[in-house]
């Protein structure tokens, strides 16, 4: 029996190329569909959104220059934005106002929060142009680190309160023990260039670089598999059982679904008009949310049966 694709949402309300998404972490005990996803855009104006309708929920209202990254904490209730005016902003998700702001001397094109369990007190960690990476305090708002990358970072992830990993435009991914007044290197790693994106899932980080996806062991930095592709991607995500991946590619508008195993061609999703710069899986693998130079969000089903506004009578059980 073939499988029949469901028609994807499509997520209005940017102006300008959409540059990076992120779903909440995990499901919230409350509901198994009240999830959020967060869109940076080079509007400026970061959205937040329901994670399975993909229904606008509100606007963070602040920043003056492209958006190029935005994350959001594991439950969904802090989110956190880079920009192009230079600065990185933690954002109370209930209300939509600011807790801190926080400065760089060029583009913040990367920023990310951790949060100590049941606390809102935590580190935000900041990236720029500036080839700075920056260490805060949270909610204080307190410079703690800053060291010189030597190449402009592209890419800031938390893997725990001391262990950061830091992605630079190069092509070097470096491992940084941030837990005394001293960063200390780690490890180093060096991937082909154009080096494109680096995004965490669960315990591995998944890197985007020229025509090879790879996915590493997030504490240790242990390459665990390597993925060559006959083509250039831009944005690389992992299902949540491992078994497919998909992929962006910055010449066309496609998204395409690997089989993991084999890497072998399953599907080709069409319907941006633009190429696609970020993918992301929802906590639960049920939706894939694409981002893409035509300004546009789209929410992909990627499981049988109904699901969320997939819910209509004429789709069976096994059907896309």
């Amino acid at each position: 029996m073939s499988l029949i694709k469901a028609i994807p949402l499509t997520c209005t309300g940017h102006s300008r190329p959409v540059t990076h998404l992120t779903f909440s972490g995990q499901l919230p005990p409350s509901s198994p569909f009240d999830y959020t996803l967060i869109s940076a855009c080079k509007d400026g104006n970061p959205m937040l959104r329901n994670g399975v309708t993909g229904d606008w929920i509100g606007t963070f209202l602040g920043h003056k220059g492209a958006i190029w990254c935005s994350r959001i904490s594991e439950f969904g209730d802090l989110a956190v934005t880079g920009s192009a005016d230079f600065t990185a902003n933690v954002w109370n998700v209930s209300n939509g106002q600011p807790i801190i702001s926080v400065k760089h001397g060029h583009i913040v094109r990367s920023a990310d929060l951790v949060v100590a369990s049941g606390s809102r007190t935590g580190r935000l960690v900041t990236g720029g142009q500036d080839k700075l990476v920056k260490v805060w305090s949270f909610p204080s708002g307190e410079k703690e680190l800053e060291w010189d990358m030597g190449s402009p970072v592209r890419s800031t992830i938390w893997i725990s309160s001391t262990l950061l990993v830091v992605a630079s435009l190069d092509g070097t991914i470096s491992w940084w023990d941030v837990s005394s007044s001293s960063p200390t290197k780690l490890k180093e790693l060096k991937v082909e260039m154009p080096f494109m994106q680096l995004e965490k899932k669960g315990n591995v980080l998944l890197i985007a670089a020229a025509n090879s996806a790879y996915v590493l062991d997030s504490a240790s930095g242990e390459i665990t598999r390597q993925i060559n592709l006959d083509y250039k991607i831009s944005a690389f995500a992992l299902n949540r059982d491992g078994t497919q991946f998909l992929t962006g590619m910055s010449e066309d508008t496609w998204v395409r679904l690997h089989d993991y195993a084999s890497t072998d061609l399953l599907d080709t999703y069409k319907g941006h008009h633009g190429p696609v710069h970020s993918i992301a899986y929802s906590p639960d693998g049920a939706i894939a949310a694409t981002g893409s130079e035509d300004g546009t969000i789209r929410l992909w089903k990627m499981v049988g049966g109904n699901y969320g506004l997939w819910s209509k009578p004429a789709e069976k059980e096994g059907f896309f």
